[in-house]
């Protein structure tokens, strides 16, 4: 199961929330969703944010689940890249299972994300028909 959203609040992480999903499912079946818009972490559908960088929200919750999937919503669909030095930063930042997305545009980005220990999602990179060539 992916949770994003409803682990934040206006005041930031909602440990509460975090902790009851791990009572009640376990750890391991939990991955949780850090969105990024503008460097801090987004809601809503991407329309508002919290006052967090990612590395502060994966911080405070890797303690409740096993994986994060990121995605980083300014580049999310355009094909224009992935920022490798953002995944860096949070493989630096957690050792759990992490899986990022957007903005992937070519094999090579793959295999970089690869290289660090980070999985990818690929979506229009695999429709456009990119990761064949």
């Amino acid at each position: 199961m992916i949770y994003g959203s409803s682990l934040f609040t206006p005041e930031g992480v909602d440990k509460a929330f975090a902790a009851g999903l791990k009572k009640a499912l376990g750890e391991d079946a939990l991955c949780f969703s850090v969105d990024t818009k503008g460097g801090k972490v987004a809601t809503k559908g991407w329309k508002d944010s919290v006052d967090l960088t990612p590395e502060e929200a994966v911080t405070w919750l890797e303690d409740y689940c096993s994986a994060f999937l990121y995605t980083h919503v300014d580049t999310e669909g355009t094909m224009r890249g992935f920022p490798l030095d953002v995944a860096a930063v949070l493989r630096s930042t957690t050792a759990r299972h992490l899986i990022v997305a957007g903005g992937i545009r070519e094999r090579a980005e793959v295999d970089a994300l690869d290289a660090m220990g980070v999985d990818a999602v690929a979506g229009m990179a695999v429709y456009s028909g990119a990761l064949d060539a």
